[in-house]
């Protein structure tokens, strides 16, 4: 049985949609399901913990992640993402060798390659200037920090809520406010296509 990595990958996800994620062996997988109409739930393999929520909305799945989150860094996914074995081990070694960071912001690229977004050219510090246009799945977080911080997503925001975006901008901004740490650092974390579930 090969060592876990630190890592749990926490999956947001619909019940009609969970059957589509390529999960990694190397890591922790949680898979939250939002699932207000109780539909029959894939079958996952034993190492796979499940959560099942009876509402709908992004950042619950967020949160529930966070919560149910035992290894020391978290990375949160959905469905269509799928997570690049080489920059998760990338991100890991960055955090561990810089203990002052609790959120790690990174890149990700489309179906052919290319990045999905104009991403900064190097590395820097996260500012309440800087961090508006982050990806949830381009995240890795130190979960002691965010659960010492008490650091949670607004469920107000993002999808299934009212408001349907910005719950990554406040997420890190709650985070930085309360005197965390953030980096973003030119990794590729995730492929993620063009188009998107979220869109």
């Amino acid at each position: 049985m090969n060592k876990l990595l630190p890592l749990t990958i926490g999956y947001s996800t619909l019940a009609n949609r969970a059957k589509n994620i390529k999960f990694l062996t190397s890591v922790n997988n949680l898979v939250i399901v939002q699932n207000p109409d109780s539909a029959l739930l894939p079958t996952f393999n034993a190492e796979i913990k499940v959560f099942e929520l009876n509402n709908r909305g992004v950042a619950k799945s967020r949160n529930a992640a966070i919560t149910n989150t035992e290894s020391e860094y978290l990375l949160f996914g959905d469905d269509d993402v799928e997570f690049n074995e080489s920059g998760i081990v990338s991100a890991i070694n960055y955090l561990n060798a810089n203990p002052d960071v609790s959120i790690l912001l990174m890149q990700a690229i489309d179906e052919t390659g290319k990045v999905r977004k104009r991403y900064p050219t190097k590395s820097h510090q996260l500012k309440l200037t800087n961090s508006a246009k982050a990806a949830t799945y381009e995240m890795m977080v130190r979960i002691s920090d965010i659960k010492g911080a008490s650091i949670k997503f607004d469920e107000n925001f993002g999808a299934g809520a009212a408001n349907y975006l910005g719950d990554e901008y406040i997420f890190i901004a709650d985070a930085l406010r309360s005197g965390l740490k953030g980096r973003f650092e030119p990794i590729v974390i995730a492929t993620h296509p063009t188009e998107s579930s979220g869109s």
